[in-house]
């Protein structure tokens, strides 16, 4: 984290695409961030194109560091020339403006880019970045019950998914610190579902948009979606989504303030609630 930092940002401003269409939407899997993509894309002006999870950089990142430099992504991105990673961001740019296709707004809802804000300021600094959160007991039962293809290797265990929560906190803390004030929009999931006009309205003032009931229809949209909420989306909205997990309230009662406590505050308790 210390090698992404102000001074990394500042230093590499020349590199970045102001005038970028995309609209990055971020947070722990299972947070809420297919149905945000999937409300916004039912916008019946059209100026959204869904994404989906864009894995572009992911991909340049791997190639440039090569796996035995995955482990220290911040530091070896810091010691990048500036003519590398300037082709790096050159060519996300090139992928977003190609899957955009001269739409205004094309929305990324890969939940690690929540990892890069540092790089993704640099490159787009005038994009928003939403950041999805929810009711961490909620993301931890939902995580645990999904049988997620890979890339979630925590989600097996309640003290792994614990851990992850206060690896994430304290990360998202970080790059509250080196953005911009304001930089990162946060949105709760729940608001979203109780009230999703009161909760999108200033993100949709942000794209020059404003909110219409045809968001409410986005289960009737049939572009594919490879995510493990592909099944939620295709139903209507259901404020009783939010409390799903209570089914299991017995065996996650114990698990609450150990989940509140990382997931809010970066805080590691005991993770053994017994």
């Amino acid at each position: 984290l210390r090698h992404l930092d102000s001074a990394f940002i500042e230093h590499h401003r020349a590199l970045g695409h102001p005038d970028s269409p995309v609209v990055f939407i971020c947070g722990i899997s299972r947070s809420g961030t297919t149905l945000l993509e999937q409300m916004l894309a039912a916008h019946p002006s059209g100026h959204i194109v869904p994404g989906g999870e864009m894995q572009t950089i992911h991909r340049s990142i791997r190639r440039h560091l090569g796996p035995q430099g995955l482990p220290e992504t911040g530091q070896r991105l810091a010691r990048l020339p500036a003519t590398e990673l300037g082709e790096m961001l050159d060519g996300w740019a090139e992928a977003i403006a190609h899957k955009a296709g001269g739409t205004p707004h094309l929305t990324d809802k890969m939940p690690s880019n929540a990892l890069l804000l540092g790089l993704l300021e640099v490159a787009f600094p005038d994009a928003p970045i939403v950041l999805l959160d929810r009711d961490p007991v909620a993301i931890a039962c939902s995580c645990f019950v999904t049988p997620f293809a890979e890339g979630h290797s925590y989600s097996h265990r309640l003290a792994d998914i614990q851990h992850y929560f206060a690896q994430y906190r304290r990360l998202i803390a970080h790059w509250e610190t080196v953005l911009p004030p304001g930089r990162i929009r946060h949105l709760r999931y729940e608001d979203l579902v109780q009230d999703p006009q009161a909760a999108l309205a200033g993100l949709l003032a942000s794209l020059g948009l404003v909110w219409d009931e045809a968001m409410l229809a986005f289960y009737r949209r049939r572009d594919p979606i490879a995510t493990a909420s592909m099944l939620q989306v295709r139903r209507p909205l259901n404020p009783r989504a939010t409390s799903g997990w209570k089914r299991f309230q017995t065996q996650l009662d114990p698990w609450r303030e150990r989940l509140d406590a990382a997931y809010y505050n970066g805080t590691l308790l005991p993770d053994d609630p017994t």
